[in-house]
């Protein structure tokens, strides 16, 4: 599959983590504290490059915890990995790790989570947890390695985003991007978050600050969500750059537990893992068909030309919206058509 060298396979190293995010979906779903076993892992790795992948994302729970992480990427790059990016909460990056990382030159790239400014970060994170982070960041910026903010988009931020981004271009000399992340609601609601999800409201707010932040230079974009574009475009904002579906063609997670899934924040696994599975997955029809254009839904939509365009092939997931049954996307989607720029006041 073409797709898969352009992807990254994906390893849920651990999950442990040394912070108690409210939103974490890791402990949300229940996940019992453990890391992945180090030979299951390099023989995904073996078997994953065997299949064309030639990029790894290693996340967690807090990845850097997991005590195989620099003698496994250092046998995944003898073994022909181009690409490595690290998902990271940053209180655990000091000059040595740093240093560790940058050691693999242009191939690895890491993302630091911040929620926002200080006051939303430490909401949702913890009280003391945007000091160490900022500063873990700073280690990994100076030792040469190539980074990126996450920002999980909750309803508070979208107002504080265009401050946030301008303060942390200035912060961090050799950021790349700020990557925004809708907030996730979880299965049976396992934690309390529907209060703190977008309306299509605030993703149009969202949207329409991260387009604003693009055209004055600011790099802002919105992870695996392609509605994001689609509606900037709706909008006459044109100036987000494109974003993938979170379920697509080559993307594939392995859990800390052996569970392989779509994605990390799927809700739904295919299967424990054994050698030859992510190859039969890949070739199945169940595969397929979640990453195929939903024609029935989206048939009869009047936006869908505008989402198709962007790389919406179909509705927002369930998880994206706090109840009812009109898809998320369609909600935006009204919204940001219904009289261009002043769908919603600033």
């Amino acid at each position: 599959m073409a797709a898969i060298r352009d992807e990254h396979l994906t390893l849920e190293v651990t999950t442990r983590c040394n912070g108690r995010c409210r939103h974490c979906f890791v402990r949300g779903r229940g996940a019992a504290e453990m890391d992945i076993n180090a030979d299951l892992a390099r023989g995904v790795a073996r078997e994953g490059y065997r299949e064309g992948y030639r990029h790894l994302h290693l996340t967690g729970g807090e990845p850097l915890l997991w005590p195989h992480l620099i003698p496994f990427l250092e046998e995944a790059a003898a073994l022909g990995y181009e690409g490595f990016y690290l998902n990271t909460n940053g209180t655990l990056l000091d000059g040595e790790t740093a240093g560790r990382l940058a050691a693999f030159g242009r191939a690895m790239a890491i993302s630091v989570s911040l929620q926002g400014p200080r006051d939303l970060h430490e909401r949702f994170r913890g009280a003391g947890t945007f000091d160490p982070a900022v500063a873990g960041l700073k280690c990994a910026l100076e030792a040469g390695v190539e980074a990126d903010i996450f920002t999980v988009a909750s309803r508070d931020l979208p107002p504080s985003l265009p401050r946030f981004a301008e303060w942390a271009r200035k912060e961090f000399p050799g950021l790349r991007d700020l990557t925004v992340i809708q907030l996730l609601r979880l299965k049976d609601d396992a934690l309390p978050l529907r209060e703190e999800l977008l309306s299509p409201e605030d993703f149009i707010l969202l949207v329409r600050a991260a387009s604003l932040l693009n055209l004055a230079g600011y790099r802002v974009a919105v992870l695996e969500n392609p509605l994001a574009p689609a509606a900037a475009a709706a909008m006459g904002m044109p100036w987000l750059p494109p974003s993938a579906m979170l379920h697509r063609k080559g993307r594939l997670t392995v859990l800390a537990d052996g569970a392989v899934a779509v994605a990390h924040s799927s809700q739904e696994t295919l299967g424990a893992y054994r050698p030859g599975l992510l190859g039969e997955i890949i070739a199945s029809a169940e595969y397929g068909d979640l990453m195929e254009e939903d024609l029935e839904t989206c048939s009869g939509c009047r936006h869908r030309g505008d989402c198709r365009a962007a790389g919406q092939l179909r509705p927002s997931e369930w998880f994206r919206r706090s109840g009812g049954d009109v898809p998320f996307c369609r909600g935006v989607m009204d919204l940001a058509g219904a009289s261009g720029v002043s769908a919603v006041s600033p």
